[in-house]
């Protein structure tokens, strides 16, 4: 499929509900404008006809890779432009004690527009995700029945910083949430093209001048088939039902990248 440079979403790519309650922060939206104006070079988007496809009247979650860092607010500082979105991310990278600039960012953006899951410091010093937690998805669910669209990572972020590839291990946020709220699902693919990807320890000025390109891929939406999910329902439950649907996303996440990428999908 041919690039195309950023994209201009019309209104016929938004759900009814985004269309009447799209009420994007303006704070957000200069917080991602810097974003893409600071870390990232020239953006592809490939896909665009897909957002065609998006059902009327039905919240919208986009899932994304998480190869590196930048492929979550990448998605988020695209999408952004024309839909009210919530953006998922690690518990910890909402203290001051983490990274300062991340903080501050998500305190100029609003906290509201950044939903946590429970994550920790493992022992190399990286971020994990703690075990699933469907209480961590009450305020996403929220958001999406009151017209927002969710961005999150279709699977736990890739820490080795040399491994480009897709784990092995699929995530299952998203497809808890499409099930939860009978929302549809964007795969995204975001692939950084450049010598170096922006990384934390480059320092901001350094990554200033080291800005990789970004090709962002819309996969076309999609709505898992239902499973019957219990409100009393425990997490190692719900994670068993919903492993095929999650090997499912990871599979159409791998089909927009090159082969090299896939890992084992």
């Amino acid at each position: 499929m041919a690039e195309e440079s950023a994209p201009e979403m019309t209104e016929q790519y938004q759900s009814k509900p985004q269309k009447e309650a799209y009420k994007q922060p303006r704070r957000l939206r200069i917080l991602q404008r810097l974003y893409r104006a600071a870390y990232l070079g020239e953006t592809h988007v490939n896909g665009r006809d897909n957002l065609d496809k998006l059902k009327p009247g039905v919240p919208v979650i986009f899932a994304t890779t998480h190869i590196t860092k930048e492929d979550v607010p990448a998605t988020a500082a695209v999408v952004g432009e024309k839909f009210d979105t919530a953006l998922v991310v690690l518990s910890g990278h909402k203290s001051s004690h983490d990274s300062a600039g991340t903080y501050l960012g998500m305190k100029f953006g609003g906290d509201e527009n950044f939903l946590p899951v429970d994550s920790f410091v493992n022992r190399d010093g990286q971020w994990q995700l703690k075990p699933f937690n469907p209480d961590n998805f009450v305020p996403m669910i929220d958001a999406l029945e009151h017209g927002r669209s969710i961005v999150i990572a279709a699977h736990n972020p890739v820490e080795d910083k040399d491994n480009t590839t897709l784990p092995d291990k699929a995530g299952y946020g998203a497809v808890y949430l499409a099930q939860k709220t009978g929302a549809q699902i964007v795969p995204v693919a975001v692939e950084l093209i450049g010598e170096k990807p922006v990384k934390q320890f480059l320092g901001p000025v350094k990554a200033i001048f080291n800005k990789p390109g970004a090709h962002i891929t819309f996969g076309e939406p999609y709505t898992p088939e239902p499973v019957e999910l219990s409100e009393t329902e425990t997490s190692l439950s719900a994670i068993r039902k919903l492993q095929g649907q999650a090997t499912n996303l990871m599979g159409r996440l791998a089909q927009m990248l090159p082969p090299e990428k896939r890992g084992k999908w």
